[in-house]
This record gives C-alpha cells, structure tokens and sequence, in this order.
C-alpha cells in the first residue's frame, strides 16, 4: 500500500539539481537544462540548497524532489556535496517534501578517483 501523499494525482515533483557541480563545470556547455559556463552556476546552486527556495516549493505544493547525492567522482571528492544533501533533505523535511537522492553509480571520473582507489586503471574500460 502506497503512503497517501504517493498516490496517483498527489505527487507534486520537481527536479531539484540532481548533478553535482562539478558535472555542470565539466560539461562546460549546457547539460540538463543548466549551462556549466555561467557566472551564475554557484549563485543558482546556493539557492537551490536554500530554505528560502525549499519553502517557496512547500506554498506552491511541492511534496516530492529530486537531487544529487552521488556522481562518481569519489567520496572523499563529493564528501562537501554529500553532507549539503543530508541539510538540503532535513529543510525538505521540515516543509513536509520527501526527497529521492540521485545516485549515479556507472558514471566513473578516473581521473578524480585516482586519489582514492590508486590501481584504478586496472578495473576501469575505457571506450
């Protein structure tokens, strides 16, 4: 049984920057809608962590998002990021939405891992 707030014509979504931005820097184009060159990307992206962004989703009925939590570029690397998800979850909460993490675990950065798993050129394929 579905929890009431999940059924059908209830649930009220909204995509909450479900790649770190890092990703968005890299892609230095627009990925996702959102353009990694811009002056504005750290602005935006503080605003989207912000109580002020998370309670206007709560007024206009948002009950559900989605954000990042995982990209592949490493724990230690993400670590800032993963901990700004876990503020962003509880301000979610505290508003009453719920909140699916996104977590890409087929995306790999080698570069970037190397730090944290040093033989990973031996378990990585390259195209």
């Amino acid at each position: 049984m579905l929890p009431e707030w999940f059924e059908r014509g209830r649930i009220r979504w909204a995509w909450g920057g479900w790649e770190p931005p890092e990703m968005y820097i890299r892609a230095g184009s627009t990925s996702g809608g959102v353009n990694g060159s811009a002056l504005w990307g750290p602005l935006w992206w503080d605003y989207l962590h912000s109580e002020e962004h998370v309670r206007q989703m709560a007024e206009i009925g948002i009950n559900l998002i989605t954000t990042h939590y995982y990209k592949g570029f490493g724990l230690q690397a993400e670590a800032a990021e993963m901990e700004r998800t876990r503020e962003l979850v509880e301000l979610c909460h505290a508003h009453g939405i719920h909140v699916l993490g996104y977590c890409q675990q087929t995306s790999v950065y080698p570069e970037a891992l190397l730090d944290e798993i040093p033989d990973l050129r031996e378990h990585v394929q390259y195209d």
